[in-house]
């Protein structure tokens, strides 16, 4: 069987690559005997590059005779035009696909009519396990884990890259504007910093995008060791062991909360998005979470000393969320083998 495989990994996003490696892993496991063609989903509007990969799209889809979708913040791309879905005319499934927008901003329910008609004519279609699937006001789309929650069963033997104890902190730095963060943001994650170094922790800087390297302005001054972020995507293991060996993770961005949750290393969330907050409430860890508009030295401190104690329970359900991950692909295996067979 030829798969059409579309996905969100050009953007030259770490969290977005291990999506990419995991999916297709996935599909093997399920779908086997296949070959799997990848295709970028399109990037910015009316470019060259947009219409190109519209093309390349269209034309691996008709070639197929399966066209997966997913995972990644895709959702919206089927009301925008970015996903060509009228154009494509095999079956498709629409999987794990996010909601993105950032944190005080709602879903347009004039999207739904058009993500509906999507819906309906998938073999399967479902949103992301971080809220999304339930974020338009009257529907609840079927619900799947992001594909990157298989980050450790996908790379179980990884050695230890660190002999100190240390902590990871993956800051997304982008424009203020960009996720309404406060003026005294960077004031507070070099102090939170360096309240953790007197702890006993090195930080290790770990960048998703080359952006987030900018942080290294702000921790001047206190113990760290940046990533170099051209080895962190050229190699895919060198992040996940530094993600599970970590004593815990001080995170941003969705993935430096669902690849450490893999691996069992405690999560605490800065949360600038709609997927970071839903995640943490779907996984029931809204306590190690705070808001951006909460964002305080005194709360991150908190957070701290509470995963840092001895007595501390890390809360940690991989097992159920394994375990549903399974049956849900199962089905999928089921319908899309009754399709094939024409029942």
């Amino acid at each position: 069987m030829k798969i059409c495989l579309v996905g969100e990994w050009a953007n030259r996003n770490y969290g977005d690559v291990l999506i990419h490696f995991c999916m297709r892993n996935l599909i093997r496991k399920y779908l086997s005997p296949c070959n799997i063609f990848s295709v970028p989903s399109t990037v910015g509007f009316e470019t060259k590059e947009f219409r190109r990969n519209h093309e390349e799209i269209i034309r691996t889809a008709a070639d197929s005779d399966l066209t997966i979708i997913g995972g990644g913040g895709l959702l919206r791309f089927f009301v925008f035009g970015t996903i060509p879905i009228k154009d494509i005319v095999t079956p498709y499934i629409g999987y794990a696909l996010g909601w993105n927008e950032f944190y005080d901003s709602r879903a347009e329910l004039s999207d739904l009519p058009i993500l509906k008609s999507v819906e309906s004519k998938a073999l399967f279609f479902s949103a992301r396990n971080d809220g999304s699937h339930k974020i338009y006001d009257g529907h609840v789309f079927k619900k799947s884990i992001d594909p990157a929650f298989l980050a450790q069963q996908n790379f179980p033997n990884l050695k230890r890259p660190f002999d100190e104890d240390y902590v990871v902190f993956n800051i997304a730095y982008e424009p203020a504007v960009h996720r309404k963060i406060p003026n005294d943001f960077f004031s507070v994650i070099r102090n939170l910093a360096k309240f953790i170094n007197n702890k006993g922790y090195r930080i290790i800087l770990l960048p998703h995008r080359q952006s987030d390297l900018k942080i290294e302005e702000t921790l001047r001054g206190t113990d760290f060791i940046p990533l170099n972020w051209n080895q962190v995507t050229e190699n895919i293991t060198l992040a996940l062991s530094f993600y599970q060996y970590a004593s815990f993770v001080i995170g941003m961005r969705g993935h430096a909360q669902i690849i450490p949750y893999s691996f069992g290393t405690p999560i605490i969330n800065i949360s600038t998005q709609q997927k970071n907050k839903g995640l943490m409430d779907e996984l029931g860890l809204m306590g190690q979470c705070i808001g951006i508009k909460d964002f305080s030295l005194r709360e991150l401190k908190f957070m701290v000393n509470m995963v840092c104690d001895e007595n501390f329970y890390n809360r940690n359900h991989m097992e159920d969320l394994l375990k549903y991950n399974d049956e849900q692909w199962k089905e999928i295996k089921r319908i899309v083998y009754e399709n094939r067979s024409g029942n």
